[in-house]
């Protein structure tokens, strides 16, 4: 019923605004969990005053506030971690996917099956890994490959010093269009390592990897 719907996106509102209302410099992340939260808190009322429940409205409320407090305690810290997650399943997906790479200094004799993207050595001390964006978006980032990365979270990598933002067209893009060892065009999101970094990387990249980032998934809710 449109009434219903009407007070259950306000009191998600409220809810949530209440649970982050502690943490004034929360992160995105923590105000997507936030509104999870408001959301079991919502229809814990609603069931507490259908009577399907044996718990009172404000029993509901006190829980589910409790709950999220230990999340964000259990979690260290409400700042964005975003960035420090997409850092690991970029540096585990090159490790355990390098073979997905064609070298540039050494054109592949053979195709090389599911592509990633492109390898190179820039000095001494740095080699670079150009990802195909389908790659970058779907399997690292885990986002809808034909949805490009939040730019915030380009720029956090640029300013880590990890994503290569060049000069194109007139303008400075991260998102690049390079002539492939084949010679053929493809766009890609450029990596700089410092050597040996990939071999000390021990951990594993998962594909199934829980996601700290909700995204945009409340439906039903405009929130």
């Amino acid at each position: 019923a449109p009434a219903l719907s009407s007070r259950l996106r306000t009191e998600v509102k409220e809810a949530a605004a209440r649970f982050t209302a502690p943490y004034p410099r929360c992160s995105g992340q923590i105000h997507r969990v936030a509104v999870r939260f408001a959301l079991c808190e919502a229809a814990g009322k609603l069931v507490s005053e259908w009577n399907i429940l044996p718990h009172s409205p404000e029993d509901v409320e006190k829980s589910v506030s409790a709950c999220f407090t230990k999340w964000i305690e259990q979690r260290g810290t409400t700042e964005e971690d975003e960035l420090t997650a997409s850092v690991r399943r970029i540096e585990n997906f090159i490790h355990q996917y390098e073979s997905r790479f064609a070298e540039y200094e050494h054109a592949p004799s053979k195709v090389i099956p599911n592509i990633a993207g492109y390898k190179g050595t820039i000095d001494e001390d740095y080699c670079y890994y150009e990802i195909l964006q389908s790659v970058f978006t779907g399997e690292i980032l885990r986002r809808n490959p034909d949805q490009k990365p939040s730019l915030t979270l380009l720029r956090q990598l640029h300013e880590k010093g990890l994503l290569v933002r060049e000069l194109q067209n007139g303008r400075e893009r991260f998102l690049l269009e390079v002539t492939t060892p084949s010679g053929t065009k493809a766009k890609v999101y450029k990596i700089k390592l410092p050597h040996g970094v990939i071999k000390d990387c021990s951990d594993k990249f998962d594909p199934q990897e829980p996601d700290d980032d909700f995204g945009n998934e409340l439906i039903g809710f405009d929130l």
